[in-house]
């Protein structure tokens, strides 16, 4: 796809943003990413695409980021030749260079941030489905990372079929919301979680890293070594589901 009258760096930017909009589940995002194919030179539009890009965890694979890396460039160029001769100590010139380098930096992904999604899994009768990987002592919602292309509910029930062998499709599933707590099993990091309610009543198979999966009451739950993310998310929503079954 090519559009008249754009430069090359526009026309990647139309190529990149048809295919991410192919690939977004959540259509909310959509605008942003559409308004830049339109071929406007206006930054607010590639910052705009830069932020649903990371939002959606797709910022390595992204044309969008050397995008706004050009504009910065050709901004810092401009401004340089309006200066002229103010000299290496004018504050405007520092100001803007390390306005800059924060954009750029901005623009890159936050590698301390670890995408998941994971499930808050209960039997209708009070009880929920804990794991624990193998060499750990944590016990953790079931789910796992979200892969690069991937949306969280395709990637939970990818990772609920490898790691306890339960075959749940979207039907199944019913979206909580965005949690981030420290990582159990990875100092200095944190998890981001897109949590789903899934409910089923069978026993698990677990498998790969999973080395046990347990049934267990919230009373139970509370005296386990627990990750901080079902500790301080999981478990008070498990209480609120039961009032409401």
């Amino acid at each position: 796809m090519t559009t008249v009258g754009l430069t090359a760096a526009e026309e990647r930017l139309d190529v990149v943003t048809y295919r991410l909009c192919a690939l977004m589940e959540n259509a909310a995002l959509a605008p942003d990413i559409q308004r830049i194919g339109s071929g406007q030179r206006n930054r607010p539009y590639i910052n705009a695409g830069c932020n649903a890009v990371e939002r959606l965890g797709l910022g390595n694979c992204c044309h969008l980021q050397r995008a706004r890396r050009t504009e910065d460039s050709a901004e810092n160029r401009h401004s340089q030749a309006s200066r002229k001769g103010s000299g290496n100590g004018n504050p405007g010139a520092r100001s803007l260079a390390v306005s800059v380098r924060q954009r750029n930096e901005w623009s890159m992904p936050d590698t301390k941030i670890i995408r998941i999604a994971a499930a808050l899994i209960d039997d209708g009768e009070g009880r929920t489905l804990l794991v624990r990987k193998a060499g750990t002592k944590w016990f953790m919602q079931a789910g796992g990372k979200i892969e690069a292309g991937e949306s969280p509910v395709d990637a939970l029930c990818r990772e609920l079929y490898e790691e306890i062998g339960f075959s749940v499709d979207r039907a199944m599933t019913r979206h909580l919301g965005c949690f981030t707590a420290p990582a159990a099993n990875e100092p200095g990091r944190s998890v981001q979680a897109e949590l789903f309610h899934v409910r089923i009543a069978h026993d698990p198979t677990p498998s790969l890293e999973i080395e046990e999966a347990v049934w267990t009451d919230r009373a139970t739950a509370e005296a386990m070594p627990l990750a901080p993310l079902t500790r301080d998310h999981v478990l008070p929503l498990l209480s609120t589901l039961a009032e409401n079954a």
